[in-house]
């Protein structure tokens, strides 16, 4: 109740000074990576500083990919490092 009215109220000021895209502007393209639509996804996430929404799952794809691009190059360290 009143935790979700003042958020609302929060962000519709940032969408007011520019700060914030409209995340129900029918206008609006979804997902900044797939173009999903934005009502086919329940929860998305704002990128900074450029401000594109991408849905969930694909930033959960990116975490991912670039966790195991983190291990990949730790790895590739751990046999230089065991070569020197």
């Amino acid at each position: 109740g009143a935790a979700y009215a003042a958020l609302i109220g929060a962000v519709g000021e940032l969408e007011a000074d520019g700060l914030m895209e409209k995340l129900d502007d029918p206008d609006r393209e979804g997902c900044a990576v797939c173009r999903r639509t934005v009502r086919s996804c329940g929860e998305w996430t704002q990128l900074f500083p450029c401000r594109h929404w991408c849905c969930t799952e694909c930033v959960y794809k990116w975490r991912r990919a670039a966790e195991q691009r983190g291990q990949e190059e730790d790895e590739e360290e751990a046999q230089v490092a065991h070569l020197g």
